[in-house]
């Protein structure tokens, strides 16, 4: 072998070798130089942007190790970080952001870097963005903040990273809600997110949450102090109460509704008859205010009987309403109703706002009931109707005769009104308890029995005259046309008859059912001064039966003659009280 090649082998290995140790001596940082003037790269800050814009990895390296400056820019403003964003290039974003590229540079267009990275779902960079400094409250190109954008990308992990960051945890709640993303819900709410933010237009999350049913949403902020925007409490409860929404209704009161909700609502469900919401108001301490009364007017038995149960007093009024729910009550003619709320305790004596008591006001309204139990409590069967009668009171009277006289005279009786009102019960109770059937009105000199008679009440005035108003055992028929009169018993059978005379020309006998209110062995005329034996007046009015002139044919001035031996027979078998019927 020839020694001087393998001479020359040596001393260039060794040479090799040599350069090598010197390499390896030197800093990164002259190495890197070395590197560039080697491969013709000037280190500044443009060959940094030239790397970036042509994805040169290598030069790149070997620029950021020579410690080249990051905050080179282009002629827009860009810097190299940027670029490489924009570019979609993560290796050279990594190895800038890890040479201390400023993650928060902007160009003259105002745009973040981490926004960039973020409208570009580049997700990964953006947590690196982040975990160089980057601001957690930069915006998107379209505007949106980057927590929001997290929230709607579902990515816990982002999410997580914003927070780190210090990413304000209210940017993103509203958003997680309304998308029902229950990890995000959950970190936004580790993270002290204030579930109360209004937003422009004083809506909060719990209004949003309420406003589209969603009570799950809704029972985690309530759980958390949230708290409805400019539309408050009552609001919502309304809401729910007219959707008839009681779960959403109850979670709203349990968690701070009751303590600023009045009786509005309450009243709202009785005058509905929604006995669900009724009872659920009640169990929250919702004050009753007029529901009862309410209740009541409508006739709502198994509503009124609810707030009754549930501890709402029978005499409960409200100020300046004077009215009490026994009034109301009787007003709208509800006896049932009226019977049981005397029978918890309602006041029996109490003044109505009509101006008179209950037992007035019961008997205009045929509430026989109630009757009953206002006379048992110890109501007055005798007391006139107060002066002045109210119209109020007047209103609730049947229309006719009666009405006059409360305007017009005064001394109307509780009878007097039942007469009046065809109610047989209600009258059947008064006359027990010891009502005076002779009684009259001051001026007119009304009696009970001529309300009846006014109105042809038969049942009424039987019933007046202490006869049962069903059941008949005799009556009395008058034929003009035949000019005779005969009386059957209750099976119908004939057992007397008899002649007549009946009213003539200009003084025509009525025809009709009547009943015989009086009866007089001897009568003289009022109006004719004429002797009239056998008198047995007519509905207490002006002709009646009575022994006369019987020539055959008509010929009274409206009475019925008969012959004075018939006259006399007719009046022992009949009583008062006996229905007469005049047929044409």
């Amino acid at each position: 072998m020839d020694c001087g090649h393998v001479i020359r082998r040596v001393r260039a290995t060794l040479s090799a070798l040599l350069g090598l140790l010197v390499c390896a001596c030197d800093p990164p940082e002259k190495q890197a130089l070395r590197e560039l003037e080697a491969a013709g790269i000037e280190p500044n800050g443009g060959a940094l942007l030239l790397a970036v814009e042509e994805q040169d990895s290598l030069n790149l390296m070997r620029l950021l190790r020579a410690g080249i400056h990051t905050g080179r820019r282009d002629a827009t403003g860009r810097t190299p970080l940027r670029i490489a964003v924009e570019r979609g290039d993560l290796h050279s974003a990594g190895l800038l952001l890890a040479h201390g590229a400023d993650p928060n540079a902007m160009a003259a267009d105002g745009r973040s870097i981490a926004g960039i990275a973020a409208a570009a779902g580049m997700a990964s960079l953006l947590e690196a963005l982040l975990a160089a400094g980057a601001d957690p409250h930069a915006s998107l190109p379209g505007g949106e903040t980057l927590l929001p954008w997290a929230v709607r990308q579902r990515d816990p992990a982002l999410v997580s990273a914003l927070l780190a960051a210090g990413a304000d945890p209210t940017a993103g709640a509203r958003l997680a809600l309304r998308l029902r993303w229950s990890e995000g819900i959950g970190l936004l709410a580790g993270a002290g997110a204030d579930w109360n933010q209004a937003d422009g237009t004083g809506t909060t999350a719990l209004d949003d949450a309420l406003g589209a049913a969603d009570l799950d949403t809704a029972g985690f902020l309530l759980a958390r102090g949230a708290k409805p925007g400019a539309g408050g409490w009552n609001h919502w409860l309304r809401r729910a109460f007219e959707r008839g929404d009681a779960r959403g209704a109850r979670l709203l009161l349990a968690h701070g509704a009751a303590a600023v909700t009045g009786p509005g609502l309450l009243e709202a469900a009785a005058a509905a008859g929604n006995d669900t919401f009724v009872k659920l108001f009640l169990d929250f301490g919702i004050r009753p205010g007029r529901a009862l009364e309410i209740a009541c007017l409508n006739g709502d038995e198994a509503t009124a009987r609810l707030l009754l149960a549930c501890g709402v007093p029978p005499n409960h009024g409200q100020v300046p309403f004077l009215a009490t729910p026994l009034s109301a009550a009787l007003r709208g003619g509800h006896d049932a109703l009226a019977a049981h709320l005397l029978a918890v305790g309602a006041n029996p004596a109490a003044r109505l706002p009509e101006g008179q008591n209950p037992l007035h006001l019961a008997v205009a309204k045929r509430c026989h009931r109630t009757v009953n139990q206002l006379l048992a409590a110890g109501a007055d069967p005798n007391e006139a109707i107060a002066l002045p009668v109210d119209p109020a009171f007047i209103a609730q009277v049947r229309p006719g005769i009666m009405r006059w006289v409360l305007k017009n005279d005064s001394g109307a009786t509780p009878l007097m009104l039942a007469a009046d009102s065809g109610d047989i019960a209600t009258t059947t109770a008064l006359l027990r308890a010891g009502a005076e059937k002779t009684a009259w009105t001051r001026d007119s000199r009304i009696w009970p029995i001529n309300f009846a008679s006014r109105r042809n009440d038969i049942a009424m005035m039987r019933v007046l005259l202490g006869r049962d108003p069903e059941n008949e055992d005799q009556r009395i028929v008058i034929s003009l046309s035949e000019q005779r009169a005969r009386v059957f018993d209750a099976a119908g059978t004939e057992i007397f008859s008899t002649r007549i005379s009946s009213g003539r020309k200009g003084f025509e006998t009525p025809t009709g059912e009547f009943v015989i209110t009086n009866k007089y062995r001897d009568w003289t005329s009022t109006i004719y001064n004429a002797n009239m034996p056998h008198f047995q007046r007519l509905n207490c009015g002006d002709f009646g039966f009575h022994a006369g002139n019987v020539p055959g044919f008509p010929a009274s001035h409206g009475c019925i003659r008969m012959p004075p031996a018939d006259a006399a027979k007719l009046f022992s078998l009949t009583r008062t009280g006996d229905r007469v019927t005049i047929n044409p």
